[in-house]
């Protein structure tokens, strides 16, 4: 085959495998909760951090988050991801998944995806983004008498400061390496063929 068409034949196959990978990314979230966020701040000690991942495409991807809580002055009643940035309150869009009710510490485990969105109606790629801006934060509400706990949560965190974990390297970069290698290999083969065709007329010629 001409070489040519070689190296366009390649660059075409891997710019397709590697188009797919390139669009998918993974984002790491790392965020504390407290009183102090909430809108307006309260005084209370509990304390609880969040490590969450967004993974996939802004048209397909998950929200896989863990959420550990201590020291609620009252029962666990309620845990959501609300839109807001921070320093603003904002309405529910997510209740968490399985908390442990009436605790004062522990764990939540969950995730929220964008099958969830399409079927409530909303355009997964405008939460994807809300996402990577810092719209979105947890709430822990608790039942705690004589406070708003409850109705405006006892701790908050705001999920931001992305991180981008994504480890597939830019279609660019491969199609180089592999446009590299292929021409390399090729010239290699040449050389080869040049030295047998050399060695064979020194032998017709002796």
């Amino acid at each position: 085959m001409n070489q040519f068409w070689t190296v366009a034949l390649i660059s075409t196959v891997f710019t397709s495998l590697f188009q797919v990978a390139a669009n998918a990314a993974t984002f790491s979230f790392s965020n504390p909760l407290s009183g102090s966020q909430q809108v307006p701040p309260n005084a209370s000690p509990a304390t609880g951090f969040a490590t969450s991942i967004l993974n996939g495409e802004p048209t397909s991807w998950t929200f896989n988050y863990d959420l550990s809580f201590s020291g609620l002055s009252g029962p666990l009643a309620l845990a959501h991801i609300h839109l807001a940035p921070a320093g603003q309150a904002g309405p529910v869009v997510h209740d968490l998944d399985a908390p442990p009710l009436g605790s004062t510490s522990g764990k939540i485990v969950g995730d929220w995806t964008s099958t969830e969105v399409v079927a409530a109606g909303i355009d997964p790629v405008a939460v994807f983004n809300r996402f990577l801006d810092g719209q979105y934060y947890f709430n822990v509400h608790s039942n705690t008498p004589g406070t708003n706990f409850r109705a405006a949560g006892e701790i908050r965190g705001q999920i931001e400061d992305p991180v981008d974990a994504s480890a597939v390297p830019e279609p660019s970069t491969m199609l180089g390496l592999l446009a590299t290698g292929a021409v390399g290999s090729m010239l290699k083969r040449r050389r080869e063929k040049q030295q047998k065709l050399t060695s064979d007329t020194t032998r017709l010629s002796a």
